[in-house]
């Protein structure tokens, strides 16, 4: 039997560090051992991804081995003992073993936690010196104690997963066992993040205590918070009832329903505080429902953490609150939460990738964080609401599920009656879920300013419990690295983040893209942009959370404050000064919104008027407060409408193909602090299309465009504007998902850079040109009609 045919060598010379571990493996199975080291030196050398460069340095090992340098090999696995992985340093000392006859046992693990002295001894601090991987449970074993929030070691079963997944891999170049190459999650040595993942956090000797933030901005706000969700329930509720009523009184074929002319906000009100209270066991159950959560003990978090274990321990001893009840996510997504009313009901969450993807101090930094906000009081308002957000979304997913089965049934049926009525279901199933996705939309709006005021609280609390600034900086840091890059393996998983968004440290879509880029380029470059920025607070309004540069510059000062070395080294925060020509851009990106806010205070005045006049019984221009309403419906929609005229023209300028940029320099582009969304670049991109799949894309809502080392979020629109997402099309952009496609749009730098697309090409064809041109004059239309007619019509 002939022995297998080596692979070919690449072309010559190689574009990537690729193609040169491709090119030092094919030199390697064809003998020629000196330059297969040159290649696969420099491919180690050059490379950025984690699993390509640990290929590199592996089979260097072996080389070196084979060619008599046990010294070299020996250092290169001295090295590779220090990465982050678990699989790589167990490996590498596996490999010492074999080269040296007294192998250096490993450096013992900190003994303190993030700044806290061990008030007792704890048994797993000294005898787990290293992470577990959990193995699945016996089917004999006890079943774990629900109301012992802590049982003992020796009834306490195992974790129903394994730390590290094992994913297909090349073979190695020897026979030696080799860890599996899972994508690292902490890419390696000699990459841009090195100095940040890898060097000692000094903390604090001595430290002064921070000043408490005032609480009672928060508490107004939430109460503010809790108005705006009644009213954006309430006003969509009654619109709806009437309109029905209407359109039947009209065609006159059936008579009103009696009960839609009710009013039933005090109905409203008493659910919110149902909700509010019953908050804790609803999103249990929305978490058991929608992502299999099981409980999970203090013990078994010491086994992965010992320090966060530690920290849970003092940090409830020192608040005087119970232990929150802990829940596991067996999801690989990196996630960590808390919710509930009063601190005896609240639950930390914890997902199965976020335990697998951060380290020991990471995950405890990230504890007392999360812990911070429950003995402040902070998570009351923000769980009501989220038991609220959680309704419109479970409903939005089962029916997506639903939708799913029902399109396989309908594409799998023989019958062909069968297969129409499948048709049918999953067309009735597709629109549930696509009404349900907007009401979460809707009713997130009136949470973003009380969820990023309750960030900033939480950073500020955090850093005065645990003092250790550089810890939270990390571990901040860390979770967005492993969300990017378990983003960018599992585009289609962002169901999970998107869910439960206001409650974890990170917001979804920005961090998906700074963590992928933080794979690249340092910190303080990913995140220059958000602090140089004069506009991007103003930009930020629509998000989730506070900029993640400015809270990380936050905890720089502090370290500065307590005369520690910070982690990050900010050159300058002070924002730049705006263009001459960037103020009347920035006016012109929000023109809509400031032509509102001009139309709402030009009805607003006349009405004070008008009161004044009803007060004091003048009887000159009462009138005016009479039609209050009709005059602030006209004039508000006739100030959008102006605003949306106003911006037309800069925000879709013409796409001509000698102005397309298809190599864009995403460095300068990404860290300009002057960007504004409204430059509105011409790109013409190649990549692969990716996102959710099925049902619960139909919108589109979830798209991104895979580039060589990043991916970037796609906002679509059809033709004829969100409404034309619920009527057949010849091509969705969803069917093209997995497919490398060309898109052509604008590119439009905010706190997440986006393209608008205008057109996307695939194998099955194209899709029609853009709907946001189109559906902008549509808009424009209606409200400047529609508020002509209040104006002039004088009433209802």
């Amino acid at each position: 039997m002939s022995p297998p045919t080596p692979p070919p060598i690449p072309p010559y010379p190689p574009r990537s560090p690729k193609q040169l571990l491709q090119l030092g493996l094919a030199q390697m199975q064809r003998g020629e051992s000196d330059a297969a080291i040159a290649s696969l030196q420099q491919s180690a050398r050059l490379s950025r991804h984690g699993a390509e460069q640990f290929k590199a340095q592996r089979a260097l090992v072996s080389l070196y081995r084979k060619t008599g340098q046990d010294e070299t090999a020996i250092a290169l696995c001295q090295d590779l003992r220090q990465h982050s992985h678990p699989k790589i340093k167990a490996w590498a000392s596996q490999k010492l073993e074999q080269l040296t006859p007294n192998p250096i046992s490993p450096e013992p693990p900190p003994p303190e936690a993030l700044g806290f002295i061990p008030l007792e001894d704890s048994p797993e601090s000294q005898t787990h010196n290293q992470r577990e991987i959990y193995r699945p449970p016996a089917a004999n074993d006890p079943p774990d104690d629900a109301a012992n929030p802590e049982p003992p070691e020796s009834s306490e079963p195992e974790l129903a997963f394994q730390l590290i997944q094992d994913s297909p891999s090349s073979p190695p170049a020897d026979s030696d066992p080799l860890p599996a190459t899972h994508e690292p999650p902490h890419p390696p040595e000699g990459t841009a993040i090195e100095d940040w993942r890898n060097s000692p956090l000094q903390r604090p000797q001595g430290r002064r205590s921070l000043k408490q933030p005032p609480l009672g901005r928060l508490r107004g706000l939430e109460v503010l918070t809790a108005i705006m969700l009644f009213i954006s329930i309430s006003l969509p509720l009654h619109w709806l009832m009437t309109g029905i009523n209407e359109v039947l009184i009209e065609i006159r074929a059936l008579r009103p329903i009696q009960a839609f002319f009710s009013n039933y906000n005090g109905h409203i009100w008493l659910t919110l505080f149902l909700l509010t209270v019953l908050s804790p066991w609803l999103l249990d159950l929305v978490l058991r429902l929608n992502w299999g959560s099981q409980p999970f003990s203090l013990s078994q978090l010491g086994k992965l953490s010992p320090e966060a274990k530690q920290a849970v321990r003092q940090l409830c001893r020192k608040q005087k609150i119970a232990i929150p009840e802990l829940r596991l996510i067996p999801n690989d997504a990196p996630i960590i939460f808390t919710y509930g009313t009063l601190p005896r009901y609240a639950r930390l969450v914890v997902s199965r990738g976020f335990l697998n993807r951060l380290g020991d101090e990471e995950i405890a930094a990230l504890v007392i964080r999360e812990l911070a906000q429950i003995g402040h009081g902070n998570i009351l308002a923000l769980s009501g609401g989220m038991a609220v957000l959680q309704l419109p979304y479970t409903l939005y997913l089962q029916s997506s599920r639903l939708g799913d089965w029902l399109s396989d049934r309908a594409s799998n049926s023989a019958h062909k009656a069968l297969a129409i009525l499948y048709q049918a279901g999953f067309w009735l199933s597709a629109a549930i879920a696509s009404l349900s996705y907007g009401l979460f939309k809707l009713w997130r709006y009136p949470m973003l300013a009380l969820s990023r005021l309750r960030h900033n609280y939480g950073d500020r609390l955090a850093l005065d419990l645990s003092g250790h600034p550089n810890g939270l900086t990390r571990g901040l840091l860390s979770l967005a690295l492993a969300i990017g890059e378990h983003r960018a393996h599992h585009p289609e998983s962002g169901s999970l983040y998107e869910s439960w968004e206001p409650l974890t440290p990170l917001g979804d879509r920005p961090t998906q893209v700074s963590g992928q880029r933080l794979q690249q380029d340092a910190p303080e470059t990913v995140l220059a942009w958000q602090l140089k920025s004069p506009y991007a607070p103003w930009l930020n309004f629509n998000q989730t959370h506070p900029l993640l540069g400015q809270r990380l510059y936050r905890f720089h000062r502090c370290a500065e404050f307590w005369q520690v070395s910070p982690l990050l080294n900010w050159a300058d925060a002070t924002p730049v000064k705006p263009h001459l020509r960037t103020p009347g851009l920035f006016r012109l990106q929000g023109a809509p919104f400031f032509a509102t806010a001009i139309g709402i205070g030009l009805a607003l005045g006349p009405a004070f008027i008008g009161w004044i006049d009803r007060l004091f019984k003048l009887r000159y221009v009462g009138w005016l407060y009479t039609d209050r309403w009709w005059l602030l419906l006209g004039l508000t929609m006739g100030g959008f409408a102006v605003g949306t005229v106003l911006r037309f023209n800069a925000f879709f300028p013409e796409l001509k193909p000698k102005l397309f940029h298809d190599s864009p320099n995403w460095h300068k582009w990404l860290s300009n602090p002057q960007a504004l969304p409204i430059d509105s670049l011409p790109v013409k991109l190649s990549g692969r299309l990716r996102g959710r799949k099925g049902t619960a894309n139909w919108l589109g809502q979830d798209l991104v465009l895979e580039l060589d080392d990043w991916q970037i979020p796609l906002h679509v629109c059809s033709r004829f504007g969100p409404l034309g997402d619920f009527l057949p099309q010849l091509l969705r952009p969803l069917e093209a998902c997995e497919q490398e496609v060309v898109v052509t749009g604008w590119f439009r730098r905010g706190v997440s850079p986006w393209i608008d697309v205008d057109q996307l090409q695939c194998s099955q064809g194209e899709t029609p040109p853009n709907g946001h041109p189109v559906w902008s004059i549509i808009v424009v239309l209606l409200c400047a009609v529609w508020g002509s007619y209040f104006l002039v019509r004088g009433g209802f």
